[in-house]
């Protein structure tokens, strides 16, 4: 199309526009929290000493927030499927006008661990949905789809190495990370505002995906995983745990600890990023 309108990113495709703003693009970092990605971002432009304001990219679209940090892009996905496969479908039309190459998708984010401490940082080597299938199901025409929801191993393996060589101070490890539709009950909590089963069928039902292997729980990772996948692009998954869900639902780490979770998959990537510019 010679006029596109990238309507959630408040972006207009009119000709080579979209090249000239964004062609330079190698990695885009996202996340579900706009003020996370504008702190990155932030970071980010410290670290790579780039001069100027930060811009608000998306800003006339009022549904995301993105930021432009040199070769780097952080913008928010907000939470959950629904948001994120409206942002990765926007994504990738912007790249794909920009005629960027080889671009590397990251999720940067929390999530509930299972026997794991908060603080440890997961890279997925693998993502399963609610029912601990490795797919992503949408509905297309009214007809249930499953698209093949698998990561980059080789990158997967690479951000590990890179973190365990010069993080020893993060602890990180591989892992499996589901998929669910909710944070709540979905999730298997019993602090919302409903809750149709026991805390001991709660503690049942985790130990059992434990023991599948699933190591922590988050509500993006099969989308992320399998439209990615679709498209042809690099990426992975790099969430912080903030509670161990085998020791309860709510997060009760101070707001220091919490702070300083939080920005440790942005240290492990954006050292990992500019390992890669630097090269």
């Amino acid at each position: 199309m010679e006029v596109d309108h990238l309507y959630h990113l408040g972006l207009t495709k009119q000709g080579d526009n979209l090249e000239k703003d964004f062609g330079d693009v190698r990695f885009i970092c996202t996340g579900g929290a706009a003020h996370r990605m504008y702190t990155y971002a932030l970071m980010m432009k410290e670290e790579l000493r780039i001069d100027g304001d930060l811009i608000d990219l998306s800003a006339d679209g009022h549904r995301f927030s993105m930021y432009k940090v040199g070769p780097v892009i952080f913008i928010n996905h907000g939470m959950g499927v629904p948001s994120l496969s409206i942002l990765l479908h926007e994504l990738f039309k912007l790249v794909a006008y920009a005629k960027c190459k080889d671009v590397v998708f990251f999720r940067l984010g929390t999530c509930g661990g299972l026997g794991k401490a908060p603080g440890t940082v997961i890279v997925s080597k693998r993502c399963v949905d609610n029912q601990c299938r490795s797919t992503f199901r949408i509905v297309k025409l009214g007809k249930e789809i499953n698209m093949e929801a698998t990561l980059d191993q080789e990158l997967a393996n690479n951000l590990i190495n890179y973190a365990s060589a010069n993080h020893p101070d993060i602890p990180i490890e591989p892992g499996c990370t589901m998929t669910t539709d909710d944070f709540y009950e979905g999730q298997a909590r019993c602090d919302g505002a409903f809750c149709d089963f026991t805390r001991e069928q709660a503690s049942i039902y985790l130990n059992e995906i434990a023991a599948k292997g699933v190591t922590n729980i988050e509500m993006e990772a099969t989308c992320f995983a399998a439209m990615c996948t679709k498209a042809r692009v690099k990426c992975a998954i790099v969430n912080v745990i903030l509670v161990d869900r085998l020791e309860g639902d709510q997060v009760r780490v101070d707001k220091e600890t919490y702070n300083n979770f939080q920005v440790r998959p942005f240290t492990i990537i954006s050292n990992y990023i500019k390992s890669i510019i630097n090269s």
